[in-house]
């Protein structure tokens, strides 16, 4: 199965209600009739069954029949074994009696393994045989079978720690395996790995040492295991560790007592030392020195400039950031690309920061660092999930007749279920707010009032009547009601930012004779700026950003003050360009001195590129069409 056809059968899948075909076709970004294609491919997978997926008056679900088959497609792409077996589960089984024989300091036979899995004997020696396949491979280690004596591991410590840490970055469920044998110990693993995970996060930041992805997830599982080997009695010989500590392995060792409560041995943060300078040692013989800091500074450095939020002085993000390109790295120069299926969502979905990565691609590709459109996507997500959250909440005020236990129920029922873009900020009663300069003292930075009581003023304020929420129409109505307002606010702020942006003289009928896609192109750049804002073929290739309507995008940033703008080309016909046909182009022109509206801004463009839009965009002949649709 492709990915969206796994896509396609998990929504509906889990649904457990019919779809519509329209809805899912939305969702999925593809039109009714490549829907329907692809439905037919997944039924066509297994011909044997009546359909596995039902199509009936537009509407389509997953046969009530076929829902385990339906499941099993899904979850057992890789069979290890020839069991009819879900993957996972296989794979869980082989590391979870991994794991405990390296706890058994006696053999422990096959047949008690089967029992303590419930699964028969013959299940087992395939679980067996699969292990052996993977010790065979690590020098040092044994894994003895006899039909005598049962099944035990024989090997240095050192080796059966780093094999025990790798099974733990596999997935493995540390806390069931250890209940079995120590119901006692009650660590709370979880929280425990997520410590050590930020005080390696601090230490590798302090240090400028680049280790990202499943090698600092092993090193991190490796501080883990060493506790837990130490706590149930295994322990390395301290004669073959006595190296002299690193810096940063003192900073770890005190930070992980302090922090955590770890206190580790000597030989544990030698031992452990050595790990993590060989990944160091490996990553640095595959990325070029310094890359992922140089990216990160070039890419934060021009988010400062353009909206002023400076990203470099949040320790978690910067080091998360610097990882992550360590970790896109690594994927460029072992050749395995990154898929395209989100990238036009990504870049429509945040074009502020699809914006900023796109500039920086002149300065990257100049150092040597050539991405491809779907590595810049992921950068772009990167940074969009912390410039382009959600709106600020709406401030809610609510007004009673004084303070009851009815008054402490409303503040409760509606902060419960309220969704977070709202927030109670202050609950009065009613005189409070009426008394003299009661509404200086309290509708500061209110958006919405909710009343129990007849307001004898005007609070200038939309404001909503409830009575008790006793019952779920009532709680139904004011819930609906803010949603509106929340609209209402939204479209008032993208109308707001239209009107700075943009003017009739900036929405341009394409003229028949501009025959290609570039030529439209080079046509709205000049009336962007008479002077030019640089060659087509340059803005096409650094600043045309890929998005999943059909309006192309294009986003420049100016040195010059020429104020931030927003041109829309309409096409007489449509063009393709990437893959992709579009009916008309959107240019958007950041410039320096408009930092305040960059957010505003971009919440503007992915207003219009919403490809839900796509049809009504079309049908706009006029600017005044255009404001329209904003309403």
């Amino acid at each position: 199965m492709t990915r969206r056809q796994r896509v396609i059968l998990s929504h509906l899948l889990y649904a457990n209600i019919h779809i519509k075909l329209q809805t899912l076709a939305d969702i999925l970004g593809i039109t009714v009739h490549t829907l329907m294609g692809e439905i037919n491919r997944i039924n066509a997978l297994l011909p044997e069954l009546d359909a596995l997926i039902i199509v009936e008056k537009g509407m389509c679900s997953v046969s009530e029949l076929h829902k385990d088959v339906a499941h099993t497609l899904l979850t057992n792409q890789l069979p290890v074994d020839t069991n009819n077996t879900d993957s996972d589960l296989v794979w869980d089984r082989i590391n979870t009696i991994m794991f405990m024989l390296y706890f058994e300091r006696e053999h422990i036979s096959m047949e008690s393994l089967a029992e303590r899995f419930f699964v028969s004997k013959s299940t087992i020696n395939q679980a067996i045989t699969k292990i052996k396949e993977i010790t065979s491979r690590r020098e040092g280690f044994v894994f003895e079978v006899s039909n005598t004596k049962g099944l035990k591991f024989h090997g240095a410590e050192p080796e059966s720690r780093f094999l025990l840490a790798k099974l733990v970055v596999q997935g493995l469920d540390l806390k069931t395996v250890l209940f079995h044998y120590y119901p006692g110990l009650g660590l709370d693993l979880r929280e425990i790995y997520s410590e050590i995970s930020f005080v390696l996060t601090q230490a590798l930041h302090n240090h400028g040492i680049v280790i990202s992805g499943k090698a600092f997830a092993v090193i991190c599982s490796g501080f883990l295991v060493c506790a837990l080997r130490n706590t149930m009695g295994f322990r390395l010989d301290d004669s073959d560790f006595q190296d002299e500590l690193h810096s940063i392995s003192v900073e770890i060792r005190n930070n992980l007592n302090i922090q955590v409560g770890l206190d580790l041995e000597y030989a544990d943060i030698v031992y452990m030392q050595r790990i993590l300078f060989s990944y160091k040692q490996s990553n640095d013989s595959i990325s070029s020195e310094g890359s992922e800091l140089f990216v990160t500074s070039i890419i934060l450095e021009k988010t400062k400039l353009l909206t002023g939020i400076n990203l470099k002085d949040d320790f978690n993000f910067h080091s998360e950031f610097v990882s992550y390109v360590n970790s896109l790295n690594r994927r460029v120069l072992k050749g395995h690309d990154f898929t395209n299926f989100l990238k036009r969502p990504i870049n429509r979905f945040m074009p502020l920061a699809a914006t900023i990565i796109a500039s920086c691609q002149g300065q990257l590709e100049t150092a040597g660092l050539h991405y491809a459109s779907a590595e810049l996507a992921y950068l772009t997500l990167m940074l969009g999930e912390k410039l382009e959250r959600e709106e600020e909440p709406m401030n809610i005020l609510l007004v009673s007749h004084e303070h009851t236990a009815v008054t402490n129920w409303i503040v409760t029922e509606i902060s419960r279920n309220l969704p977070r873009r709202f927030r109670i900020i202050n609950a009065v009663p009613k005189h409070y707010l009426e008394q003299l300069h009661g509404k200086d003292r309290y509708l500061e930075n209110v958006d919405v009032i909710i009343t129990t009581e007849a307001l004898t003023i005007d609070v200038e304020r939309e404001t909503l009547y409830v009575h008790s929420l006793f019952n779920q129409e009532e709680l139904t109505h004011l819930l609906v009601k803010l949603e509106a307002f929340v609209a209402q606010k939204r479209a008032k702020r993208i109308g707001e930012t239209i009107d700075d942006v943009m003017g009739e003289d900036r929405f341009i009928q394409i003229p028949d004779e501009y025959r290609g896609f570039g030529q439209a192109v080079d046509y709205l750049l000049k009336q962007l700026d008479p002077t030019g804002v640089g060659k087509c073929e340059d803005v096409l290739a650094r600043h045309f950003i890929p998005n999943d309507s059909k309006t192309a995008y294009l986003s420049v940033i100016r040195e010059n003050a020429c104020g931030t703008s927003l041109i829309y080309g309409r096409l007489t016909r449509t063009f393709r360009y990437k893959g992709k046909t579009y009916h008309s182009i959107l240019v958007g022109s950041y410039s320096k001195d408009s930092i305040i509206s960059a957010v505003r801004f971009s919440e503007l463009v992915r207003f219009i590129l919403e490809p839900s839009h796509d049809r009504r965009l079309r049908a706009c002949e006029t600017y005044g069409d255009l404001l329209r649709l904003f309403n």
